[in-house]
């Protein structure tokens, strides 16, 4: 995968060059300089919560736990779950990398996914704001990353998605902010155009029971807005041309069915920059994309 300056100034042969960075996945393994068991850990916080609902792992407890989560997932119940993210809530940044990247893994569970987004109380609503906190932060760009991970992760149960598309305006614009800082970051871009080809997927399957012509509208306004920006005047920016595909098909998707929102895109400049695209990528799919959005757009507008 490649990262290409995407201005429309001339190219030199610097403007092309291999991704350096990669960020995958990772396991923490910080419980092996602890004597206790990570089994004795799960049932201390156990004991704990029956006397006190309200009690916080300390650091070694979370880390013990997280093992516990790694190596027996069957021990993580739901006390385990809300001392994990009651974890992640209030700790310092500087600590909470392990906790964010055990939730976002974690959310592709169906309890944890319900206890993030389905369950009553201040924990929740607490745990979004600090994930959008440590989303624009000037932190760890691994944190950062993973926070994106976990927003697209949401997507895979059904009430998490309902939220994620609740805040989908705002997340729209905290995202492409984070893009336009992330030239050199191919990992956080193709993090971010997958969470809106998610968002743009989801939207658009609600489109039979739900009327999410806002939703799609803001998401087409504010990507085609924020990408034209950087075209026109960031000279350095470069882009990644997976990025790139995930954005074409999320706008294909949004435009689909419906001549008010093509109209949208066509407002919003859509077909100067996906040729600008097209001229710029060798990449095969994106001249076959930018080629499919401009036949929408002229199939409406003629």
């Amino acid at each position: 995968m490649f990262l290409v300056n995407i201005s429309r100034a001339p190219l030199n042969n610097a403007a092309l060059r291999p991704s350096s960075e990669h960020y995958p996945p990772r396991k923490f393994i910080l419980f092996e300089q602890y004597p206790v068991k990570p089994e004795k850990a799960v049932e201390r916080l156990r004991e704990l919560n029956s006397k006190n609902p309200d009690y916080k792992l300390d650091r070694c407890e979370f880390c013990m736990c997280i093992a516990a989560f790694n190596n027996n997932p069957i021990t993580s119940r739901d006390d385990l779950y809300n001392a994990l993210v009651k974890s992640i809530v209030w700790w310092p940044e500087t600590d909470v990398l392990p906790a964010v990247d055990l939730l976002c893994r974690a959310v592709l569970d169906f309890n944890m996914n319900r206890l993030i987004f389905g369950s009553p109380g201040d924990v929740p609503e607490l745990l979004f704001i600090r994930l959008k906190a440590l989303l624009l932060s000037k932190g760890d760009p691994k944190v950062k990353f993973i926070v994106i991970r976990g927003f697209c992760n949401a997507f895979s149960h059904a009430y998490g998605q309902h939220v994620m598309i609740a805040h989908v305006a705002d997340l729209m614009n905290d995202l492409m902010h984070v893009y336009g800082q992330s030239s050199d970051s191919e990992s956080i871009q193709i993090a971010i155009a997958s969470f809106i080809h998610n968002s743009a997927r989801a939207t658009t399957a609600m489109y039979a029971t739900e009327d999410r012509r806002t939703e799609r509208s803001a998401i087409i306004r504010i990507l085609l807005s924020s990408l034209n920006d950087i075209v026109d005047f960031d000279f350095s920016f470069k882009m990644s041309a997976e990025a790139v595909r995930y954005f074409q098909i999320a706008i294909i998707t949004l435009m689909w069915g419906d001549k008010d929102l093509v109209t949208v895109a066509a407002n919003a400049g859509v077909l100067t920059l996906t040729e600008h695209f097209s001229d710029v990528f060798a990449n095969k799919d994106i001249k076959e994309f930018s080629g499919e959005i401009r036949n929408m757009v002229c199939s409406v507008l003629q």
